[in-house]
């Protein structure tokens, strides 16, 4: 464009200096002189022409990251800004007047775009109309390209084709504005694979989370049976413990009745035996076994499996659990000492309850028993702390063992011989605490013993189930 500018300056200037020197020899005066006033408002529109044409060349050079090609009806370049050149390698003065945009068009898209436009059209498209024929149907061609540069490097770039029309609408030209977006293209392609790296990786995960999820599923099934196995031998074991105590209470009891067994054969042998000492004797024996029937009954009421949870007091269950083991405790020369604060109610299962208050009192007895404490002595204390039933176990048996006292609940662990003890008891009474009941058991070592802490709240529910009162 600049070049033609100053070509056709170059001309205008020979032949307005021709005309006035023609009119200076005229007779003609006048004519010449509207022909050179003539001359005058031409060359003003030729200035200001050329001043627009370079205010034009300014801004397409100035647009160094845009191409901007503009061609002449058949195609041929008349317009190659310094955009254009940065992005295609050639210089203006290689192409304008002389070559065609095909030059740097891939010809397998034109051929394809081609194709498409022939089908949309109805009518055969190739070569340059392939870019200029959606132009010509008024509208604007928008599309990606892949241009060749002149060194055989290969862009993508965006490009924006239209019509160049005169006053009177007739097409003069087209124009092409082509924007480099190559880097854009790799960055998307990099999005794409990152987006399928993404989601080939969330599709690993969810498989796993579906596998971990599985194998957690079948580790707790596994835990809860193991659970249940080891609470079961916990309850034998138990049952074998409360054997015991009914034994310590039924030996004194059983030897009077066969005292008195005894004096009612000797007294009959003799003919001794009056109607009188006879009723005596089997009043005194009957009372004996009415009070081993009540031994047998509140075994089996502490011992009770509940079907629903229910709100009861501990201070009951504490006392009833201290009369059960009492024989047991002062036969081995151990006090206990029961310490209520306050009446404390809460919502559970009293059944469960006794037998964890029977497996940690067990406990503190075997301690005691095993470290041969003079004067042995264990402190129930049953009180309320923040909305808590809390019952506390103290025993005077020097405490537990710093390096052991995170694993005494663990199952089958057990400081005594495999012979003396299962390892279940604590265990199980945590798991009935925690569990069952959703309070908890902690244990601590305090005032030269050990102190193990039950602590349960009073919810309307417990595991879901509806309390009954």
């Amino acid at each position: 464009m600049r070049r033609r500018s100053e070509e056709h300056s170059r001309d205008w200037s020979e032949l307005r200096n021709r005309i006035i020197g023609l009119g200076e020899q005229s007779s003609h005066k006048n004519y010449y002189s509207e022909l050179k006033a003539r001359l005058r408002e031409l060359e003003e529109s030729r200035r200001s022409l050329a001043a627009a044409n370079a205010s034009l060349q300014a801004v397409m050079d100035a647009a160094t990251e845009v191409a901007i090609i503009a061609t002449s009806p058949d195609g041929t370049i008349t317009i190659f800004n310094q955009g254009a050149e940065n992005l295609l390698g050639y210089r203006a003065e290689e192409l304008i007047g002389t070559a065609t945009v095909l030059l740097f068009h891939l010809p397998l898209e034109v051929e394809q775009r081609g194709a498409e436009l022939s089908a949309q059209y109805s009518h055969t498209v190739t070569g340059f109309q392939t870019f200029i024929e959606s132009t010509e149907h008024g509208h604007a061609e928008k599309r990606e390209w892949t241009y060749i540069r002149k060194d055989g490097r290969y862009l993508q770039v965006e490009l924006v084709v239209t019509a160049i029309r005169g006053e009177n609408g007739v097409i003069s030209g087209y124009l092409g504005v082509a924007q480099d977006i190559t880097e854009r293209k790799q960055a998307e392609a990099s999005l794409r694979r990152m987006n399928l790296d993404l989601e080939e990786a969330r599709q690993a995960t969810e498989k796993l989370n579906r596998l971990l999820e599985q194998r957690i599923s079948e580790a707790l099934v596994d835990i809860r049976h193991k659970d249940r196995l080891l609470i079961q031998q916990g309850r034998q074991a138990a049952m074998g413990e409360m054997i015991s105590n009914i034994a310590h209470q039924w030996r004194q009891p059983l030897n009077n009745i066969a005292l008195l067994i005894q004096n009612l054969q000797l007294l009959c042998n003799s003919g001794e035996l009056s109607p009188q000492q006879c009723d005596q004797d089997v009043a005194k024996a009957l009372e004996i076994i009415q009070f081993m029937s009540g031994t047998i009954n509140n075994f089996r009421n502490i011992f009770r499996q509940d079907a629903t949870p229910q709100r009861f007091s501990v201070n009951q269950a504490v006392a009833k659990i201290v009369d059960f083991l009492a024989a047991g405790m002062t036969g081995h020369g151990i006090t206990v000492s029961c310490v209520e604060k306050e009446e404390v109610s809460i919502t559970g299962y009293p059944g469960e309850y006794h037998q964890a208050l029977i497996n940690i009192l067990n406990n503190a007895r075997e301690a005691l028993l095993f470290r041969a404490v003079p004067k042995a002595l264990i402190r129930i204390t049953i009180f309320k702390e923040q909305g808590q039933g809390v019952v506390t176990v103290w025993d005077n048996g020097g405490g537990i063992d710093a390096a052991i006292l995170p694993k005494i609940f663990d199952p089958y662990f057990t400081t005594k011989f495999k012979s003396q003890g299962t390892g279940l008891g604590l265990f199980m009474a945590k798991a009935i605490i925690e569990n069952s009941m959703q309070g908890r058991l902690t244990a601590r070592n305090i005032n030269g013993g050990a102190e193990l802490r039950i602590e349960v709240s009073s919810p309307e529910t417990v595991s879901g189930r509806p309390v009954s009162a």
